[in-house]
């Protein structure tokens, strides 16, 4: 998930769950994302198709069958190796908002339920979700050391 320029920018960059995004006639799926922006990886020449200050209309979904929120991104990077492109939000409508929110709350663990009810988690909540964290973290420098994890961390 850590990214270069991570450190500056002002949320930070979601991988899960994949973006369907229409620009013009094309699908693309997206690298990584944010509430401000994203970044999407196209065919050979995809970079040629879009120069940076380039600006585009452009619709996301979660599904490619289910692309219905709009916005207008201006290209920001475009990158010839990795073959992606990325943009900028623009101007993006309030529904538009409203499911990027959405979308963010989900990826920190959030259910859909409890999106939009003013719902926080408890403190015994956030330490279940730091322990098991650092039980995850623990038991991958285990392996990564060589020793075999343990199963209490």
């Amino acid at each position: 998930m850590t990214r270069r320029g991570q450190g500056r920018r002002r949320t930070a960059r979601r991988t899960r769950p994949v973006l369907h995004v229409r620009i013009a006639d094309r699908i693309y799926r997206t690298v990584d994302w944010s509430r401000f922006d994203l970044a999407v990886r196209g065919g050979h020449g995809v970079h040629e198709l879009y120069r940076a200050g380039n600006v585009v209309t452009a619709y996301f979904g979660l599904a490619a069958d289910e692309i219905a929120f709009r916005f207008e991104g201006m290209v920001v990077r475009t990158d010839a190796i990795s073959q992606v492109v990325a943009f900028s939000f623009l101007h993006v409508p309030p529904e538009t908002k409203t499911m990027l929110d959405g979308l963010t709350r989900m990826a920190r663990g959030v259910s859909p339920s409890q999106v939009g009810t003013g719902w926080r988690p408890t403190r015994a909540e956030k330490r279940a979700v730091f322990l098991a964290r650092l039980r995850r973290r623990r038991n991958r420098a285990a392996e990564s050391d060589g020793d075999a994890p343990t199963p209490s961390g």
